[in-house]
């Protein structure tokens, strides 16, 4: 197999694994909204086995700006393979507290008092990481010769989650899905672009 083979198969995987936890997202959410446990299972295993694969799509990023900023690419692989292992232990944390305490529409895990403790902060780490890759991508896309154009900033993981929370704030019965929803969601959206742009530059 080819290098650009290689990071073909990691971007096309990563899309993948985003799209599984972005799936498992909604039918939690959906099962929290009807106040059902109808599903549960389901949505839990595949945010949990589908949110490592981020890694792969981390490691194809850093290696796409390797050569021009190599710092910040591994800045990038490391916050990212980082943010993997925590999204998919918050993805398995919310789902098992949801089979424990299980809630409405009008509240999340983080409303039992008790419990909030085991999800706020890995949150808290996750949103950081993925803070520190997304500025360390952007500012490599930016000011550093790299496979990506310098418009591609705006798929950068961190502001994709912004925008998609700001796009939903007016609208309440799309928020309540697209908010919880929106780092998985924001992932599909990066990986694939990553994916594209790069295999547009090496169609080989």
């Amino acid at each position: 197999m080819t290098h650009s083979r290689r990071l073909r198969l990691a971007g096309l995987s990563a899309t993948l694994g985003a799209a599984l936890g972005l799936a498992g997202d909604f039918v939690l959410l959906e099962a929290t909204h009807y106040g059902t446990q109808d599903g549960l299972l389901c949505g839990h295993l595949l945010g949990v086995f589908g949110i490592p694969l981020y890694g792969l799509g981390y490691w194809q990023a850093s290696h796409a700006i390797r050569f021009a900023a190599p710092r910040r690419a591994a800045v990038v692989l490391f916050s990212g393979m980082f943010l993997a292992a925590l999204g998919s232990a918050i993805h398995g944390i919310t789902g098992a507290l949801l089979v424990a305490a299980p809630v409405t529409a009008s509240g999340g895990v983080w409303a039992y008092e008790p419990y909030g403790a085991y999800v706020w902060p890995v949150w808290g780490v996750a949103a950081l990481l993925l803070v520190v890759a997304s500025l360390c991508l952007v500012a490599a896309v930016i000011w550093q010769p790299t496979p990506y154009p310098r418009f591609f900033a705006v798929f950068s993981p961190a502001l994709l989650v912004l925008g998609i929370g700001l796009v939903s704030l007016p609208f309440p019965e799309l928020r309540r899905f697209l908010a919880p929803a929106a780092p998985n969601l924001a992932h599909v959206i990066f990986f694939s672009a990553s994916t594209f742009w790069l295999w547009k530059v090496q169609p080989r």
